[in-house]
């Protein structure tokens, strides 16, 4: 019996070896292994699809290179769908993920929902999710059936600034419902409208899932998989590969879905600094460079204000010289902007931004504000009579965080708390680490600090509302003692990374 078959596609026939279709398709290995009519016919037609699309796919599966571009990605996607062919879908898949553009994103979810292709599902959404802001003017809306349109609007991870128009996209969407949309999907559009309590008034300030994650001294981003109680090690700083060498006082930290990674030098004296302000798309996962710093500088202070500005502080320019330089990096615009000096030079001083005011806590203790005349700064002491007879305080701190309402301060072992509003600065003791602080970051209202010894790594967490200490992982020693950077970042799922398939 001959191993040719003639199949029939539109106006166009092609000659295929069945042995190669059953190998490359269990949709083919069923159709000729079974029981059907198909198996002993020499000629076939497939109804539906394109002709000009399934002769690439077949070029494809036979090892010739095909160019995949937006015009064709979907027809192709549809057949290698169709058909069960596993390494075009997953050509596809990569063509996808490395053009997940605004204009596109939309389409992406949709035809991943379509195709099953979770992985890329869950990227294009939180993709969505992130740069609704920038998404919501689109007329690709219309295209989402109802209940997909309602998953985004009504999802508690949506992100939302004060000038997006939320409200007019949804009531645009009602006036455009048909007849056949589901009375329950239009009933909860009406109800996130006008219900209070529904998750759309909470939207203003958006809730992305957050994962504490730690820069260690390898060159390594350590994150902390909250829902798994997991440490992973997912990415490494560019452009260092695995075994090279991580630059000296490099500092990372995150906004958003975005780490930042800049400054350093990879050998100290050897003028080798590293200019570049590398930014990791965590949706993505790339990195990119985004801008450069306006001088060379290392352990530096480094925080954010959450939205879009990063503060660099202090640190060591060239010459070893310690600098009293402050930076403000806006991200969206790509810019950055110098601010008043320091009064006196800095080394890695801990600091962090409370109600739009910048506080550093070096030598000196500062606070930094905006007014009609500029930035300027001022100095402040602290009020230590709440504290514990006894109390140790150098006033030396190690590292800084923020909450809604307060400020957290590390001092070796010490945790302490202060609120300076209304230019109050009275320290409140709320108890002590297991091991000395040298980093923590702020996540839902919890402070992890990550540890590690010669024998051991943790994770000890703060909770701010049940003023509780506990240990919530522990394992073998990696590199997670360092001041590089801690922070938490999201949504953080490197979990998602696609493993592409080789022919």
């Amino acid at each position: 019996m001959s191993d040719q078959i003639t199949l029939n596609v539109g106006s166009k026939s092609f000659e295929v070896s069945k042995s190669h279709l059953v190998k490359i398709s269990s949709y083919f290995e069923v159709m000729f292994s079974s029981p059907f009519a198909e198996k002993d016919q020499t000629e076939i037609t497939l109804k539906d699809v394109n002709p000009h699309e399934f002769e690439a796919v077949l070029q494809f599966t036979q090892g010739k290179s095909i160019p995949i571009d937006d015009e064709n990605v979907y027809e192709v996607l549809k057949i290698a769908d169709m058909f069960d062919l596993k390494v075009m879908t997953s050509h596809c898949q990569k063509y996808l993920v490395d053009h997940l553009e605004h204009d596109k994103a939309l389409k992406v979810w949709k035809a991943a929902d379509m195709y099953g292709l979770t992985s890329l599902a869950k990227r294009a959404k939180s993709f969505i999710l992130w740069h609704f802001p920038t998404l919501s003017t689109q007329q690709s809306w219309d295209d989402l059936s109802l209940e997909d349109f309602y998953s985004i609007v009504s999802c508690p991870e949506l992100h939302v600034t004060p000038d997006t128009d939320l409200l007019k996209l949804i009531r645009h969407r009602l006036e455009a419902c048909s007849p056949q949309d589901s009375n329950v999907c239009r009933l909860s559009l009406l109800k996130a409208i006008q219900d209070p309590s529904a998750p759309l008034a909470n939207l203003k300030s958006r809730k992305l899932p957050i994962q504490p994650s730690v820069q260690g001294s390898s060159g390594y981003i350590h994150s902390f998989h909250l829902k798994t109680s997991s440490l992973s090690r997912p990415v490494c700083l560019p452009p260092f590969e695995q075994g090279g060498n991580c630059p000296v006082g490099i500092r990372t930290c995150a906004i958003g879905p975005y780490i930042y990674s800049l400054g350093g030098e990879e050998v100290i004296g050897r003028s080798n600094w590293n200019r570049k302000v590398w930014r990791y798309d965590t949706i993505l996962q790339v990195w990119d460079c985004v801008m450069e710093l306006p001088s060379p500088i290392r352990h530096m202070g480094i925080c954010t204000d959450n939205d879009r500005n990063i503060f660099l502080v202090g640190g060591y320019g060239r010459f070893r010289v310690k600098s009293d330089a402050v930076f403000k990096l806006d991200m969206n615009a790509r810019t950055c902007e110098t601010l008043s000096p320091l009064p006196c030079p800095m080394n890695s001083p801990p600091c962090c931004v409370f109600d739009h005011d910048l506080f550093v806590f070096g030598p000196n203790l500062l606070r930094g504000s905006w007014s009609d005349k500029g930035f300027s700064w001022t100095s402040f002491e602290f009020d230590a009579s709440r504290l514990p007879k006894g109390c140790n305080l150098s006033f030396k701190m190690d590292a800084a965080v923020t909450s809604a309402t307060a400020i957290f301060l590390a001092q070796g072992y010490h945790l302490f708390k202060f609120s300076p509003e209304p230019k109050s600065y009275a320290l409140e003791l709320m108890g002590q680490f297991k091991d000395e602080c040298v980093h923590m970051c702020m996540v839902e209202d919890r402070i992890y600090k990550f540890d590690a010894s010669s024998d051991e790594a943790s994770i000890e967490v703060f909770d701010t509302h049940s003023n509780r200490f506990d240990i919530i992982w522990t394992g073998e020693s990696i590199d997670l003692q360092s001041y590089n950077g801690c922070f938490g970042v999201g949504p953080w799922t490197p979990l998602s990374m696609i493993c592409w398939p080789t022919i």
